[in-house]
């Protein structure tokens, strides 16, 4: 028993690490498998024809309009569970941890709960419990966008995944949305032990009305953020119709969001191939993505460099940060 107990802590390191690699392993992979299929010569020929000053416009604004209404819809959650936080101690917060946010979306998600934790003085269920729900929300509005976009543009999409956004994206979007929505009411009837309740303390502190305005951000955020992408991609020089982006963009950000890709590099990049071939070569979709990706990590970085000082004290001193927001 003690032989097996002194193993636990190298095991726990050994799967710790390999859960670590593994974006780098898979992003590696997809890179290699790229590269052999499409000509680097002719990706760099694509950056070279293809720049256009208004891509750096368009990341620049999509990571100042993202800052804004991300930050408007979780401060409308955190209104509902934390009772006393300012917006800008909001806009503070989530500008600071965008880099480690464009980076890895799950990575950026956990700093952001570090920091919620450690300036407002909350327990860790209800940190955890306040990122699954925000999480979640970004969730619905995905689904909420895709399903929506593909009902309206009528725009086809392979047999293999039509179910993906046909069926599976408006139950998520139903399922998720009435969870919020009668979960003020019904969850502290089920629930009584007070870990459990911080967990889904969101769920049944905030109100309705601020659940459906936060979720409404995140759709406007995603509205935008499409809107922004397709008129940097026509600047760049790919004719790609508006209701293309609107339909196939959401299911590119879900792969993007997914721990299996290195900042604008893995996996995301083979949905970018699998929707938008028919409208560029794989060189000139590959050269932009590549780029404009590059270019909204960049912003996303600078946006947030203004508040890593405040954001840093907040995370050293702790709850006593509190009083001064």
């Amino acid at each position: 028993q003690v032989d097996t107990q002194a193993e636990l802590p190298w095991h726990h390191s050994w799967r710790s690490w390999l859960l670590r690699l593994a974006p780098w392993v898979v992003s590696a992979i997809v890179v290699m498998m790229l590269m052999r299929r499409y000509s680097p010569a002719l990706i760099f020929q694509q950056f070279r024809e293809g720049t256009s000053l208004m891509l750096v416009v368009w990341a620049a604004v999509s990571s100042v309009v993202s800052l804004l209404l991300m930050s408007t819809a979780d401060w409308l959650v955190f209104r509902g569970s934390l009772k006393s936080i300012s917006w800008t101690k909001v806009v503070r917060g989530r500008g600071a941890m965008s880099l480690i946010a464009a980076l890895n979306y799950g990575a950026g998600q956990g700093s952001y709960g570090i920091w919620i934790s450690r300036s407002s003085g909350t327990g860790l269920g209800k940190t955890v419990g306040l990122i699954a729900y925000m999480m979640l929300s970004d969730l619905t509005a995905v689904s909420i966008l895709a399903a929506s976009a593909l009902a309206i543009s009528g725009m086809p999409l392979a047999s293999d995944l039509r179910w993906l956004v046909v069926g599976l994206a408006p139950a998520i979007a139903a399922g998720l949305l009435l969870a919020g929505l009668l979960g003020p009411t019904i969850l502290p009837r089920l629930f009584n032990s007070e870990k459990i309740l911080g967990l889904v303390s969101p769920w049944s502190s905030v109100p309705a009305t601020a659940y459906l305005a936060s979720v409404a951000c995140r759709v406007a955020n995603l509205l935008l953020m499409v809107t922004f992408s397709w008129a940097a991609a026509k600047s760049f020089g790919i004719d790609v119709p508006l209701a293309a982006f609107m339909t196939y963009l959401p299911i590119v950000y879900l792969v993007g969001s997914l721990p299996i890709n290195v900042g604008p590099v893995g996996a995301v990049q083979v949905a970018w191939l699998h929707f938008f071939a028919p409208y560029g070569s794989g060189e000139q979709i590959l050269a932009f993505q590549i780029l404009f990706s590059t270019l909204l990590t960049i912003g996303w970085a600078a946006r947030g460099l203004p508040f890593v000082g405040s954001v840093g004290r907040e995370l050293r001193t702790g709850r006593s940060t509190r009083s001064a927001s």
